[in-house]
């Protein structure tokens, strides 16, 4: 999505003087960004900066209240048309237009969303006072160089055989990245006197050297209503006359710091009486103040085990702060001692923060504004730290029963166990384990890990548990539970009870009249030979009824149910037609070429629709009128 046009505003013409013909005052508003269509932009108008402020309709026409650029055009104009009243006013009346939240446009910053403009009146009291108008003679100055202050020259015309006192302000020119009285500037007065026969008072500004990363920062000087005098030019319309006001611009002696980061302790072993890890914080320039870094983590080069935060490490603070008179600052962090056998682990601590004014420092290296700052490699900004591993493998176990009912416990690691003759009880426990029950009505539970379990013969009791298992029924009436992780299950010969739990698992039922309940995750489930039951539970299922009269349930989300020639004749009880969980019949194996075919296959008996196919062949939809399906309820292999 491309970024809203900025749109600013400043002041072409912002003197303008009553009964002067032509002479009014013009606004210019500028746009960036697509200029192709029209772009209608709000104003309005306000108070200016001086005391007296214009008053629409009685010293100025109202202006509409949008300003529209034309297509092509990054300019528009404002132009407010000045009233010749008769009254007797202050010489100089303010007034500021303002560009305001609208649709289709950002503002721009600061003192660029306003404009100021004066109108000067023209009526005059029989005995007319003196003018006094102010300009900028040094209006740049730089922080802690000695001397160089800020300067502005105060003129006044008629008589100057006596002194005059002239009220003055000193203040911030209106935008963000204005300076504070108390921190940017020394003292300033309100008044300025004229001293008898001097046409001519100075006023000098002095400035801080302050410890702030800032911005040029502009201020405003201006001359305020008073006894004895109005303002205004007593030059009259010359070049560079003085006017009311002026500008001073303050520019920054402050460099914002470089903040390195290094490993004082990199690698560190579980359950080592030592301490952990231990990291270096340096900054460069100015430290008489503290400084408050952010801080982060992440993995490590893509290949390397990723130590997680919070179970093989205390987590990391979110920031570090130096303290005042230090250019240092240490950053530890503690290792956790689990009981997981892995592998070495790295991870990254870094530091972040913009370089923006107001975030206190630089990271290198930096990725932007190339050219405007250093981005040597010699101050690193991301430092990578390794955990050693304390924790043994156990041993892996082969245990083999008897012809007697034996309880066989395998232990940590990854085992081989064997139930042989007898009802047997056999858990995996940890490890990627193979457990075979053998003959005799057996229960295997296969604990955490990645599991091969086969019930063998006999009617079996099996769990999955953790992990992603490999189940086998074999003979026999088993009922198993496949557990956490994706797992896949075969129930073998004999009827079958199967659950899926967690996971995306696949399930297949083969012989025998089976029931199967997926549970969460996306499953695929075949019954295979037989009557079977079939529930696809939570998530986006697929359901393979397979040979025999079987009864077919989704459960939530979309789910597809599967046919083909020779599937018998089944029962869908929950199919949805339409909606975020529509439903799909898939017809493979040439059941059907296109949804015309179904169409024609298609009936209703009494609540329920029914497609015939094939040789004696049905899907029985429950509850479901053949005018609520469509096209996008089939698909056709």
């Amino acid at each position: 999505m491309a970024a809203l046009p900025t749109v600013k505003i400043e002041m072409t013409d912002g003197l303008a003087t009553e009964a002067v013909a032509g002479d009014g005052l013009t606004f210019v508003l500028t746009r960036d960004g697509d200029l192709s269509g029209p772009l209608t932009v709000t104003t309005g108008v306000s108070s200016g900066n001086t005391p007296n402020s214009a008053t629409p309709g009685q010293d100025f026409v109202s202006p509409p209240g949008t300003v529209t650029f034309e297509p092509g055009s990054a300019k528009a104009t404002l132009a407010l048309t000045v009233i010749d009243d008769t009254l007797v006013e202050a010489s100089l009346e303010g007034l500021s237009v303002n560009i305001l939240p609208g649709t289709g446009y950002q503002l721009g910053y600061g003192g660029t969303t306003s404009a100021y403009a004066v109108i000067r009146d023209n009526d005059s009291d029989p005995q007319p006072l003196p003018l006094v108008g102010l300009r900028a003679t040094d209006a740049v100055a730089t922080e802690g160089v000695p001397g160089d202050g800020l300067s502005f020259t105060l003129t006044r015309g008629g008589d100057l055989s006596k002194a005059l006192t002239v009220n003055i302000t000193v203040g911030g020119a209106g935008d963000t990245r204005s300076p504070t009285s108390s921190d940017d500037l020394g003292p300033t007065p309100r008044t300025i006197t004229f001293q008898p026969g001097s046409d001519t008072a100075v006023l000098d500004v002095s400035v801080v050297d302050d410890l702030r990363i800032e911005p040029e920062e502009r201020l405003i000087v201006m001359i305020l209503d008073g006894e004895g005098y109005q303002i205004g030019s007593p030059l009259g319309n010359v070049a560079d006359a003085p006017t009311f006001y002026a500008n001073g611009t303050i520019k920054d002696n402050d460099v914002l710091p470089f903040i390195s980061i290094t490993a004082t302790v990199g690698t560190a072993k579980e359950g080592a009486l030592d301490g952990g890890l231990s990291f270096t914080l340096k900054r460069t320039g100015d430290i008489s103040r503290p400084l408050t870094v952010s801080t982060f983590t992440e993995n490590a080069t893509i290949g390397r085990p990723t130590a997680t935060s919070g179970l093989d490490y205390v987590p990391v603070p979110s920031s570090v702060t130096f303290q005042a008179g230090s250019n240092t600052a240490i950053l530890d962090v503690s290792v956790i001692d689990d009981d997981v056998v892995e592998p070495d682990e790295y991870f990254t601590v870094g530091m972040s923060g913009g370089v923006e004014f107001g975030s206190g420092y630089y990271t290198s290296p930096l990725s932007y504004e190339p050219g405007r700052y250093s981005t040597g490699g010699q101050y690193p900004a991301t430092v990578t730290a390794s955990i050693v591993d304390n924790d043994v493998a156990p041993p892996n176990r082969f245990l083999v029963g008897d012809a007697s009912d034996n309880r066989l416990l395998a232990g940590n690691g990854n085992d081989e166990v064997l139930g042989g003759a007898g009802d047997d009880i056999i858990f995996g426990e940890l490890g990627n384990d193979i457990l075979k029950g053998e003959s005799g009505n057996d229960f295997i539970g296969g604990g955490a890990g990645n599991d091969f379990i086969s019930g063998g013969e006999g009617d079996d009791v099996l769990f999955g548990e953790d992990g992603a298992d490999f189940m086998f029924g074999d003979t026999g009436n088993d009922r198993m539970t496949l557990g956490l992780g994706d797992d896949n299950a075969l129930g073998g010969a004999g009827n079958d009870t199967l659950f899926g739990e967690g996971g995306d698992d696949l399930i297949n039922g083969e012989e025998g009249d089976d029931f199967i309940g997926a549970g969460a995750g996306n499953d695929q489930l075949s019954g295979g030979a037989g009557n079977d039951a079939l529930y696809g539970e939570g998530g986006e299922d697929v359901l393979f009824g397979n040979a025999g009269d079987d009864v077919l349930v989704g459960g939530g989300g979309q789910d597809r149910f599967a046919f083909g020639r020779g599937d018998g004749r089944d029962l869908i009880r929950d199919f949805v037609t339409g909606g975020s969980e529509a439903d799909v019949i898939a017809f493979n194996g040439g059941a059907f070429a296109d949804f015309g075919a179904v169409t024609a296959a298609l009936r209703q008996d009494g609540a329920d629709a029914v497609i015939g196919y094939g040789s004696g062949d049905e899907v029985r939809l429950q509850n479901v009128q053949t005018s609520s399906l469509s096209a996008a309820n089939f698909t056709f292999t």
